[in-house]
């Protein structure tokens, strides 16, 4: 199996960061939104082929 790294190291650490902060805020986070956030992050970076993602249904979900 061949994993494709999306983020580079700094993003993912960015990333990282952002989602210990967002859980503190809020409390925790479950799996799901941490999925979603990482997705959204993608997008915005413009690494995620979101065509694919949102025509099965599972962009951001």
């Amino acid at each position: 199996m061949i994993i494709k790294m999306v983020f580079s190291t700094s993003e993912e650490a960015e990333l990282s960061d952002y989602l210990k902060r967002a859980s503190d805020v809020y409390f925790g986070l479950s799996p799901r939104e941490v999925r979603k956030f990482a997705y959204q992050y993608g997008v915005y970076l413009k690494k995620v082929n979101t065509y694919i993602l949102d025509r099965v249904g599972n962009g951001g979900s």
